[in-house]
This record gives C-alpha cells, structure tokens and sequence, in this order.
C-alpha cells in the first residue's frame, strides 16, 4: 500500500479535509488539515495491514459412488476470523460523525468471511444410442457476511443459495451438445456493498448473477 504521506501532493478528501479544519487548534500555523486527512487515511491503510487475524476453519469433500454412473459429491467448510488487534480501523457508516476519524475493529469479524460454505453436486451418466447422456446437478450455499471493513449494518450480505444443471449428449466420435442453466431458480443476491468516502451516506451494492440458460456445442478431434 503506497501512501505520500508526507511528501507532495498535498491532497486528500475534500470531506476529511474539512472535517480537520473543524477540528479545535486547525487554525495554528503548526496544524495542517490537509496533512492530517493524509495521515488518517495512511493509518487506516497500516492498520489493515498490521491488523493481527485469527481465522480458524474446517473443510471436509467427499464423494460418494451409488452405482454404476452415477455419483454423488458433497463439501462443507467452516470459517472462523476476526480481528483481534485492530484499534484504528474504518468507522461504520452509523458511527461516522464530522469529528470521528477511526474506531476500534477489534473483535469483528473478517470482511467477506462466511461462517459455513457448502456444497452438494450429483452426476449422471448413461448409455443412450450410440452416445451417452450426462446429467449433472449442483447447489452451493454460503450464509451471510458483512462486505465492508468496517463491519456496518449497512453493508451485511444475506446467505443465498445458487442452483445449477446441465444435461448434454456425447458421441464418440467427439461431438457433443448440451443445455444448461445457471442460477436455475433465480435467486436475487447481493455480492458486494462498499461505502463511499467522505461520510455522504452513498452505499453502492453488486448484483449477482441472474439466471442463465444457454446451449453449447463441442467438438473434440
């Protein structure tokens, strides 16, 4: 993280700027606004840095043959992070005054971290004709987390559960075509939420994926 703190330019926020030329003493010669807006935003950025992390987590993938062609797969992970020494972070948009400049982080939980990821998938394959036909299913799930460092209200992320399928028909002379469809039940969900600087209150949000139902062809020489 590159930081010109102190060299030129001296530039910075306009909102941070004026929020330290409201500060008590802003108008002695030895108080700068400008440099004290660069310095806040260098500490935030070697905060998130040296903020010490504890993340524990457990992963388990397994798959399962029921019988011939078809199989059944399955995984889980489990996260556990937080910040456990972060007493100059980012304030949440709630805390956010015109005097505020950091607040302490310690103790939430890591910024886009799921507290369960899971999985499960089926595959299916059978001798149709002269080619095969294979049928393949999944759904991943993940619960919620919170977006942004630091840790507002206003930046947590639902769970949400994604669907998909495919069937496609394979000949041995290398063709094969398939249709399939992503998101299959159209789930809403959000990916990101970031909050804008300068204390305006603007929130801008990703959309995820809609659903998507396409058709390939393949050829394999």
């Amino acid at each position: 993280v590159a930081h010109n703190v102190v060299h030129r330019p001296l530039t910075e926020d306009p909102d941070a700027v004026e929020r330290y030329r409201r500060k008590p003493g802003a108008a002695r010669p030895e108080n700068s606004a400008v440099m004290g807006a660069m310095i806040e935003r260098m500490d935030r950025g070697i905060g998130r840095i040296l903020a010490v992390l504890r993340e524990q987590g457990l992963e388990a993938d397994t798959t399962f043959r029921l019988r011939p062609g078809l199989s059944i797969g399955a995984s889980l992970a489990y996260a556990d992070g937080t910040n456990t020494d972060y007493p100059a972070g980012p304030c949440p948009l709630e805390r956010q005054t015109g005097t505020t400049a950091a607040c302490d982080l310690t103790g939430t939980r890591l910024a886009g971290l799921s507290r369960l990821v899971g999985a499960v998938s089926a595959d299916y394959r059978r001798p149709v004709g002269p080619g095969e036909v294979i049928v393949h299913v999944d759904a991943n799930h993940r619960t919620g987390y919170n977006a942004d460092t630091s840790a507002s209200r206003y930046t947590a992320i639902d769970g949400h559960t994604l669907a998909n399928a495919s069937i496609a028909y394979a000949l041995p002379s290398g063709w094969e075509l398939a249709v399939f469809a992503r998101n299959l039940f159209a789930a809403e969900y959000l990916t990101a939420l970031t909050i804008q600087a300068g204390n305006s209150g603007l929130i801008l949000g990703q959309a995820g994926d809609p659903r998507l139902l396409g058709a390939t062809v393949r050829v394999r020489f």
